[in-house]
């Protein structure tokens, strides 16, 4: 597994715990097989806090949805009750980093904020009335992020220049009270990586309290002691996943209607049955129509599965089935992919635990899913499993 912050270059953290920075082409060196396993921060990312009805679950997804335009891909997360962080990235972007890693090899993506406030946390930094301003000196810039508890602001990209970064910090901090109508007196609990930024805020005489860590690159700590519920999807398989099941849909309301009009002509049938010779015959008829029911239901899903096997566009649906049957009850699905790889596919599952507190049941797969490398992992601070399986 490795550790990438996504950006004009790439930041990264591998398996032994070596950091460095690679430029964006260069990055087939850190990956010397074809096994590109990684968690990914991205930079660029906006956040907006939300209000948004919980109840019913549509009402808030819809004003989740509204809240930035088609051309971002957006998460989001709860704050308090009715209170939405919703943290977006350009969908175009999210496209490039597929492309350059391949879709199978990333297990995570979430906006650097996320990762540096889970290495906030991991610090125990104590900040009560408190905001905290962190200072990551990253590169040849330094990213300035102001946290409240969950909330964070979108990064903003300063110089080195130590004369710079106080000018900034100054302007950030009372933008951050008049944007969040925070009170004049509000404190801030400055953080940094850099000995020049804390040496050069001292002499400068500020207030505020500065804490210096010696990490070189904070998000990747974070990302790799962190357990999120954030994760930017490909546009295109969420597209292909909603066609899925909308296709799903259709079928189920065809054969609904079929069995409607079955109804309708055993109904028309009864009505002009006036003695008791017509009695015994209808319910002969009615005995022979759930037979050929029966037998039509079972040529269908034979049909079905046929046409599931073959069509590669649908084959999703094929293997959602199998998988979603077998974990039903036990666990809850969180997403279920198939990637085109070479000649064959790539099949991904990942299902959580029905309940928080209780240890992962061990599942049993179906004889189709005995190639499945089957994988531990958390989701939304639930243990959860991961299923990864070449179909050929």
């Amino acid at each position: 597994m490795k550790y990438l912050i996504f950006d004009t270059d790439i930041y990264y953290e591998d398996e032994s715990g070596k950091t460095g920075i690679l430029k964006r082409n260069d990055i087939g060196a850190l990956f010397p097989s074809p096994d590109k396993d990684c968690m990914v921060a991205v930079i660029e990312t906006l956040q907006k806090k939300l209000v948004a009805p919980e109840k019913p679950p549509v009402k808030k997804d819809e004003a989740i949805a509204s809240s930035f335009t088609s051309e971002y891909a957006i998460q989001s997360e709860r704050i308090a009750q009715n209170i939405f962080q919703v943290a977006a990235v350009e969908k175009s972007k999210i496209n490039e980093l597929y492309k350059e890693l391949g879709f199978e090899n990333v297990r995570l993506v979430v906006p650097y904020g996320v990762a540096l406030r889970e290495f906030i946390r991991g610090k125990e930094l104590s900040a009560k009335n408190k905001r905290i301003v962190f200072l990551d000196y990253i590169g040849n810039e330094v990213l300035l992020t102001i946290f409240n508890d969950k909330l964070f602001t979108t990064p903003r990209r300063l110089s080195v220049a130590i004369n710079r970064v106080i000018v900034e910090l100054t302007r950030s901090e009372e933008n951050y009270k008049d944007l969040n109508k925070e009170e004049k007196n509000t404190k801030f609990l400055l953080v940094t990586n850099s000995k020049e930024i804390l040496e050069g805020i001292k002499k400068e005489g500020f207030e505020e309290e500065i804490v210096y860590f010696e990490e070189k690159y904070p998000s990747l700590e974070g990302l790799r002691q962190g357990k999120f519920s954030m994760h930017y999807m490909l546009p295109e398989e969420l597209t292909r996943l909603n066609r899925q099941k909308d296709f799903r849909k259709k079928m189920l309301g065809l054969g609904m209607a079929a069995i409607v009009s079955a109804l309708v002509v055993i109904a028309l049938i009864g009505s002009f049955v006036v003695n008791g010779n017509m009695s015994a015959r209808l319910k002969v008829l009615s005995l022979k129509k759930a037979s050929l029911e029966s037998a039509l239901e079972n040529s269908y899903m034979a049909k079905y599965k046929d046409i599931l096997r073959n069509n590669k566009k649908i084959d999703v649906a094929y293997f959602v089935s199998a998988f979603t049957e077998e974990v039903f009850g036990d666990y809850k699905i969180e997403s279920i992919t198939l990637k085109e790889k070479g000649s064959g596919y790539v099949f991904e599952a990942i299902a959580s635990c029905a309940e928080a507190d209780r240890p992962l049941k061990k599942i049993i797969l179906p004889g189709k899913f005995k190639r499945a490398r089957v994988e531990n992992v958390f989701i939304k601070d639930k243990p959860a499993i991961r299923v990864v399986m070449d179909i050929s």
